[in-house]
């Protein structure tokens, strides 16, 4: 990440803006040093992130996106969760909707159950479109999913992982703190859905959460 210049024309430069953007300059080092190390720190990354926010949100914007767009690991479902828990904001909820298409599905699943908790009502749509692009792709191969009921899926098997993002789908649109399914769309969902976990989620018979 790479701090804004103090030539542009938005850099504040009295002391507390200079001071800010020295902060800030130094909290994208010490990311930059996390993402390029293996394994990863999300709750730590988490925290960084929610206070670069704070300081230069576009620079965070680019942090998080990178790591939910990331094909590998785990570490951007576990920086949604740090930020979704301790230092929610906003502007987390355009990179968590991009984040549903994102290829690593383990960063899928989370954006989807940050959307389900944190979301305003409009999010329902892009949950889904999401939903019906699963279905889509899995319709004709929907047996190779039912034997799959782990809540959620950090594995590489995509099998695995589809099962997964289907049910925080599921939980996501019908569990959601701020709007409730019609009584056609539940309905739809449970006829729809390619898992018997899937429809147990739509019944409320259970749900997921980040």
């Amino acid at each position: 990440m790479t701090a804004r210049s103090p030539n542009s024309p938005r850099f504040d430069t009295s002391p507390t803006g200079l001071l800010a953007r020295s902060v800030a300059s130094s909290v994208d080092t010490l990311l930059d040093q996390f993402s390029g190390k293996p394994g990863c720190a999300g709750e730590i990354q988490g925290y960084l992130l929610g206070y670069l926010f704070r300081l230069a949100p576009e620079d965070a914007g680019k942090g998080l996106a990178a790591e939910l767009q990331n094909k590998n690991g785990t570490c951007g479902y576990e920086v949604l969760r740090s930020l979704g828990a301790a230092r929610y904001s906003d502007e987390l909820i355009p990179i968590a909707t991009r984040a549903l298409d994102s290829p690593n599905v383990v960063s899928a699943q989370a954006a989807a159950l940050f959307l389900g908790e944190h979301g305003p009502a409009s999010s329902e749509e892009a949950l889904w479109r999401r939903l019906e692009k699963l279905w889509h792709a899995w319709r004709d191969r929907s047996s190779e999913l039912q034997t799959l009921h782990l809540p959620m899926s950090f594995g590489d098997n995509i099998q695995e992982q589809t099962a997964s993002l289907e049910r925080a789908l599921a939980s996501a649109l019908s569990h959601a703190t701020n709007w409730k399914l019609s009584p056609a769309r539940l309905d739809r969902l449970r006829s729809d859905c390619l898992t018997e976990s899937c429809r147990d989620i739509a019944a409320g018979k259970m749900f997921l959460n980040l």
